[in-house]
């Protein structure tokens, strides 16, 4: 049931009845599938629709204000999220199996974000080799870094920043996270500035300052605590726009 880094969004008509699960037992998630009444759990939350419109409902299990999405899975580091994909790719990067050559887990976070803003014409071998550095790896663990590219692409879908930093994280980690970004746009380079190329550059900046991979281009802002931590502030609402840019309906 609280399997998500994002509200489960239901649209519903003006009049319409909603059952939602409140027991955490269900396997059709928000709704209720009757698995309360084998658990003795709680019945469901019945909500009655005044009007048409979008539910939003909690499905990372943190919200205040059950059943309803309080914006709770954005104050939890993406780590505490209980997906079994995740705490395997969590343990396999901090493991003494992985190469040192590799990147580092919040890195290749980063990394995947931009693929599923930009995919390109790479494939899964070709994200693997840039992620171990051509070293190879289980089944399990390629498995878990797609099924982590498709939490991150619900994520943005949903206009949520995938954030895989936690507020105890230090600033290494945003340069990481943003490092793994910035490979994975040199790496795709032509694709990113093809179309938007003023936009991109514009939307990219922050999360290159942030990387540090510039440092003498971008001397100016490196230098400018106060301006770094701006543009730092500035980066969900830039990733969010940068795969609408890309992913948006043409009519829209």
């Amino acid at each position: 049931m609280y399997s998500k880094q994002s509200p489960h969004i239901i649209p519903v008509k003006s009049g319409e009845e909603v059952y939602l699960c409140q027991c955490g037992k269900t396997a059709k998630a928000p709704y209720c599938d009757g698995n309360h009444k084998k658990t003795d759990g709680v019945r469901p939350f019945i909500y009655t629709a005044k009007k048409a419109a979008n539910l939003y409902v909690c499905g990372c299990g943190q919200s205040a204000n059950m059943p309803w999405c309080d914006g709770s899975h954005k104050k939890q580091p993406f780590s505490q999220t209980p997906y079994i994909h995740m705490n395997l790719l969590i343990d396999f990067f901090n493991s003494d199996e992985i190469a040192d050559e590799a990147m580092y887990f919040v890195e290749m976070h980063g990394f995947l974000t931009s693929l599923v803003i930009q995919p390109g014409a790479l494939t899964q071998q070709q994200i693997l080799a840039e992620i171990f550095a051509e070293n190879p790896v289980d089944d399990s663990i390629s498995q878990a870094i797609a099924s982590l590219q498709k939490e991150i692409e619900q994520s943005l879908l949903n206009s949520d920043f995938p954030d895989v930093i936690s507020a105890e994280d230090d600033e290494d980690s945003l340069t990481l996270w943003a490092s793994g970004f910035m490979q994975g746009v040199f790496s795709q380079q032509e694709l990113w500035f093809e179309t938007y190329p003023e936009v991109v550059a514009e939307l990219t900046l922050p999360i290159l300052s942030c990387s540090e991979l510039l440092d003498e281009e971008l001397d100016d802002i490196n230098q400018n605590d106060d301006l770094l931590d701006d543009m730092a502030e500035t980066i969900p609402d830039c990733v969010i726009d940068l795969y609408l840019l890309f992913n948006a309906p043409a009519d829209s």
